[in-house]
Formats: C-alpha cells, sequence, structure tokens
C-alpha cells in the first residue's frame, strides 16, 4: 500500500499540490528546502535540483512507520505545445 500511494503522488501533475491544505504547504516547503542544496540536475549545480515534491498519507499501526519514496528523473516528464507566430502558446495536456 506504501508504495502504491507513492506511486500515486509521482503521477500527480507538476505544481498540482495535495488537497488538504496542510499537506500543500509541507510539499511547497520541501520543494523549497530541496532546491537550497544547489545539487542540480544530475549533480552539477546549475538550476533546479528538485522539480516538485508530492505527499501521499494513509492511516497505519502505530507500531510502524512505513514510508515508500518514488523517485522520477525530470526526464520522464514532458509536455507539448503550440506556439503560433504571435507567440500565443497553447499548452497540450497528455
Amino acid at each position: 500500500m506504501c508504495m502504491n500511494i507513492a506511486k500515486k503522488a509521482l503521477l500527480r501533475p507538476l505544481y498540482e499540490y495535495h488537497e488538504d491544505e496542510k499537506i500543500a504547504d509541507l510539499e511547497k516547503e520541501m520543494l523549497q528546502i530541496l532546491n537550497r542544496l544547489e545539487i542540480g540536475a544530475m549533480g552539477l549545480g546549475e538550476g533546479p535540483s528538485v522539480l516538485d515534491v508530492h505527499m501521499e498519507f494513509a492511516a497505519r499501526h502505530p507500531a510502524s512507520l512505513p514510508v515508500g519514496v518514488v523517485i522520477s528523473c525530470w526526464a520522464l516528464r514532458h509536455a507539448s505545445a503550440t506556439i503560433d507566430k504571435e507567440g500565443n502558446v497553447e499548452w497540450h495536456p497528455h
């Protein structure tokens, strides 16, 4: 179950935060903290280290604390758009 909800969090669109405001605030705070590390893409120190942080939570037995972490390479994410001659951008969701 732990890894299933971790995968659910991974597949949430970029910058779409959790519906619970407290969890959404935690996601945004973690994003800022992780990018302050200045590791950058592939550890080269340039640009952001993390594109987004998504968290999910579930009930658990008090004697356990399972944690599932799914890390996804930035190359896994992709988008497409059409840019017309006036420079207007139309995004195409996947």
